[in-house]
């Protein structure tokens, strides 16, 4: 079956669509890295197949304001319904507590804004219900970063005494969204690429069918001759 190029990482897939970014804020010493790529590798085949449903924030207070001393995603499964919570990201350098932010059905982070310095002194997300899911203080400078349209589908980072850096795993709302049909769609853009060809076996064949019938229709004839000739022709 045709799929878009990707990458092995352990045994989970970083597929071509999803974006790695750098990092945001400093490393030092001690900082202990986290990646949630590493992280998921027996849960899921990709970040795709999964999806952000609940955000926990670490929070202190670092004078004159406040800092985040962590973070801890919570992701579900989306092929199979289970739930996984990554490791504790956090330190305990004045520490205050942690707060956690469930996310609604489709709900996604769409946006991020971070002041850091030697830590980051504060994170907030922007989710595409319009909620900000945000902790810290006014201290540090202010780090301007787009998602450019995508949403989180990832994160990764360090942590020490505080959260040092973060960075974030970034894919179209929609490849997490149709994940499910996710193999219908890429054969039928790519039926679409290849119109001239796939007319061609129509007149052939006598087919009236369109082209998203027949993408479906591939589907159910992936070990079939049949598919095998329409395939040749992409």
């Amino acid at each position: 079956m045709y799929s878009i190029p990707q990458v092995s990482h352990g045994k989970m897939i970083l597929n071509a669509c999803i974006e790695k970014s750098s990092y945001l804020g400093a490393q030092h010493r001690d900082t202990k890295m986290f990646d949630d790529l590493d992280e998921l590798r027996n849960f899921a085949s990709s970040l795709l197949e999964c999806r952000i449903i609940s955000i926990r924030l670490y929070h202190g207070s670092l004078m004159p304001t406040g800092v985040v001393n962590g973070i801890q995603l919570v992701y579900k499964n989306l092929d199979n319904g289970k739930i996984y919570e990554t490791t504790k990201r956090f330190g305990t350098h004045q520490f205050i507590g942690d707060t956690i932010y469930e996310l609604f059905p489709e709900e996604f982070l769409i946006d991020v804004k971070v002041r850091s310095g030697d830590v980051i002194d504060y994170l907030g997300f922007q989710t595409s219900r319009n909620r900000l899911i945000a902790k810290g203080g006014k201290t540090g400078s202010e780090r301007p970063f787009s998602f450019n349209g995508k949403v989180v589908v990832g994160m990764h980072g360090g942590y020490g005494g505080h959260l040092h850096n973060i960075g974030f795993y970034l894919a179209p709302k929609e490849e997490v969204k149709y994940w499910k049909r996710r193999p219908y769609i890429l054969i039928k853009k790519k039926l679409e690429q290849n119109k001239d060809a796939l007319d061609k076996f129509i007149r052939e064949n006598q087919s009236k069918k369109d082209l998203a019938e027949i993408a479906f229709a591939l589907l159910l004839l992936q070990d079939n001759q049949t598919f095998r000739l329409i395939m040749s022709f992409i």
